[in-house]
This record gives structure tokens, sequence and C-alpha cells, in this order.
């Protein structure tokens, strides 16, 4: 038995705990299979979403992000000491969330794959809209004003670690592009990227999506790494999967690692979709994000060498039994995906 990896688990309401529950059954099984040893550190505390704060008063919805920021960050400060590398979270609230995510610099991934080639998307989350450093309500007038900002020694470093993981996932000779509301601000960001990497493809987001579809779709070529401030990741993300097909915003996952040196060692797992708050706890929401996480941290973190692919065969083979439009089954379609990766292994529980 190898030495104990510890991996972190943070919850949301809605369907996070029923997600958390599938995520450690199927880690659990790839693990004995595997012969891993695993101890799983999970947070108490259940995090709110915005279903479950979109009612309440401004000033309460204010203190539950205060409370919740403090309770996560405590959280991610713990696994960053007890040597964890690795955290699986559920949906929370997207204010408590970037707020945690601009205090820690943080640098969301995800990899595509189209036919033979690779497109690589880091999704800048440590700077701009998503993360404005303050805003005020002014009630009287019905207004909200907010600040933000961009920093040049953010994109250099946003750039160096895109450019190390593109190294690792992507061919030798990737293009790179750079995609930034960059005609705004006196052209400033123009003129930080040309500075930084002059090997890069700056575009405004318009421009990219024209060029991506109309010539590198039809023509690809080498693999791209795509760096895109976060508030045009949110939208391309998704229009990439459907318009690739590639997958499902209720079937992917990503992850996300911090620059700040006080959590560089850890990566953070998440599903694409949200908390889907109204299905909570009558067993209908579809876990194949949450088993490819298990798969995902299993091969890359506990060495389970081919588990990502006897996983995605045997999520292909169950879905035969789950036709769209027919009433779905969260613990049903586990069990299934269960018992495939089990009798591919040949092992016996």
């Amino acid at each position: 038995m190898k030495n104990r990896e510890k991996i972190g688990i943070i919850v949301g309401s809605g369907t996070g705990k029923e997600l958390s529950v599938v995520f450690k059954r199927i880690l659990s099984v790839i693990c004995k299979i595997y012969n891993r040893s695993v101890e799983f550190l999970e947070v108490e505390h259940v995090f709110n979403t915005y279903f479950h704060l979109r009612e309440l008063p401004l000033n309460e919805i204010r203190r539950r992000t205060k409370e919740d920021l403090k309770i996560l960050s405590n959280f991610y400060t713990r696994c960053q000491s007890e040597n964890c590398r690795v955290i699986f979270r559920t949906a929370i609230n997207a204010e408590t969330l970037y707020l945690f995510r601009r205090r820690y610099q943080a640098v969301k991934m995800v990899i595509m794959h189209k036919k033979n080639h690779r497109i690589l998307i880091v999704r800048d989350e440590t700077q701009g809209y998503y993360a404005n450093d303050k805003w005020t309500y002014y009630p009287n007038k019905e207004k909200i004003h907010f600040e933000g900002c961009y920093e040049k020694e953010n994109i250099a470093r946003i750039l160096k670690i895109a450019k190390k993981e593109a190294d690792s996932k992507l061919r030798s000779g990737y293009k790179i592009w750079v995609v930034y509301k960059h005609h705004l601000f006196g052209n400033m960001i123009e003129k930080w990227v040309k500075k930084i990497e002059p090997q890069a493809l700056l575009f405004q987001p318009n421009s990219m999506s024209q060029i991506f579809y109309e010539d590198y779709i039809k023509n690809p070529g080498e693999d791209l790494l795509i760096i895109m401030g976060n508030e045009i990741g949110d939208i391309l993300h998704e229009i990439f999967l459907y318009s690739l097909n590639v997958g499902k915003r209720a079937n992917s996952f990503n992850k996300t690692i911090f620059l700040s040196p006080k959590l560089h060692s850890l990566t953070e797992y998440q599903t694409v979709h949200g908390s889907a708050d109204q299905i909570a706890g009558k067993n209908l929401v579809d876990p194949t994000a949450t088993i490819r996480i298990a798969a995902d941290i299993a091969e890359d973190f506990l060495k389970c060498e081919g588990i990502i692919l006897t996983v995605e065969k045997a999520i292909e083979n169950v879905k035969q039994n789950f036709p769209e439009g027919k009433q779905f089954d969260t613990l049903k379609f586990t069990e299934q995906v269960q018992d495939f990766i089990i009798k591919s292994s040949g092992y016996t529980l």
C-alpha cells in the first residue's frame, strides 16, 4: 500500500451532497482496484449557492458571503498545510467564489480534444469584471458601482503558467491566442502582451470567434492554447463544448490552479454545471462530470494508469441505458458505472 493521499472535499447546497457521495464512491472503488490509499478531508460547513441566497436581504447575503469566504479560505489553507494536493468542490455562490479566486489568483484550465488536435483553454480569474475589487449599491439611485483592474504582472504570470501546462498537454509548435477586450484602456493590454510574449496573437472576442470558426476549425493544423479574460471564457467555454461536439455543460469539468504562493501546490476540480438546487435530494442530477473528476484525480494524482479510458468506456456504455427524455436516476447510473469499472478490471470486491 502506497502512502495515503489526502483529497479535499467542499460541498455547496443544492445537489452538492449527492455529488460528493458519488465522488467518494467512485474514487474509493478505483483506489481498491489499484491498491491506493486516500483520506478525505471534508469541510463540515455546507456553502451557500446563488439559489440559496437570492431572496435574502442584501445585508444577510453579504454576511453569509463573508462567512463562507472565511471558512473556504481556512479550509484551503488547512489543505495546503497538510500536504493535500487536490480538492473536489461542488458549486457554491459565485460572489464568494470570485472573492476567493481574486484573493488567491486563480487560473482555470480545461483541455478539449477534437479529432487529432487539442485546445487548451486558460481562463484568467485573477482580474477584470469577475474579480472586481469592491462594489457599492446606491439604493436611492438604484445603481451599482464597482471597481476592478488589470495588471501586466498578472498577465505575464498567467502566460507563463499557461505555456508550462501547454508544453505538457499539447504538441510542440502549438499556437498561442490571447483574448481580452484589449481595445479598452488605451490599448495598454495589447502593449503588455506583445512585450511579454511576441509570438502570441492578441484578439478581441469577436475577431477570435470569426477566425476560430472560419479558419482554424476547417484546417486546425497545430494545437491551440487560448488564454481568455474570464468574462469572455465564461461564454466561449460552453459555446466551444457544443459547437465542437466535445461535451455538454452537464457532463464537463475543469481544473483551477492558484498563482498565490499561499495555495501554489493545490489543484481544484469542479463541475462546469451549477448547483441545480431545484432537483436537490431527488436523485435526478447527472453525475457524469463528477465521475470524470474522480477518474482524472485517480490517474493524475494517484497514478492509476488507464483509469480515465476505462471510466469513459463505462460512461458511454451506461448512458445507453438512460435515454434522453426518460426519468434519470443518479444512484442507478453511478452503480452501473461502478460495476462496469470493476468488471473491466477483473477485481472482486
